[in-house]
């Protein structure tokens, strides 16, 4: 799935390149640079995240959006329940891990649940000085 959207935003990057609307020429860059992103997380990234096997009992808190991304079209639930499945797994790698499911977030935590986002820090810092 990540291979297929990187190449569609890849596709869709070149059209707005080519573009005579300046707004679209102006996404250019951030479409190619999603596409880019899109393509990391399935190679590199995701065989360098793949290889670690522990962070020790270093504190770790790893929130979840539960909403899933409409731009994943039909397989958005089924590439959703896979994410959530991940961050789980990423959480378990520290003996002091903590995974929070932020059930009626989308992608952008910060925007949607900012006090979970800050409670989360507040309680890392105090896990930290402890």
């Amino acid at each position: 799935m990540f291979e297929q959207q990187a190449a569609e935003y890849q596709q869709v990057a070149e059209a707005a390149r080519q573009s005579t609307d300046a707004e679209a020429q102006a996404q250019a860059d951030y479409l190619e640079a999603v596409a880019s992103e899109h393509a990391a997380l399935i190679t590199e990234s995701a065989s360098q995240v793949a290889a670690i096997e522990s962070f020790g009992d270093i504190p770790l808190v790893v929130i979840g959006s539960g909403k899933p991304n409409p731009a994943f079209g039909a397989d958005a639930e089924a590439f959703q329940q896979f994410w959530i499945e991940q961050n789980r797994e990423l959480a378990t790698k520290s003996t002091n891990g903590t995974f929070v499911l932020a059930q009626e977030s989308s992608h952008y935590l910060h925007e949607d649940v900012p006090d979970m986002v800050l409670d989360a820090i507040r309680q890392m810092v105090e896990r930290v000085r402890e």
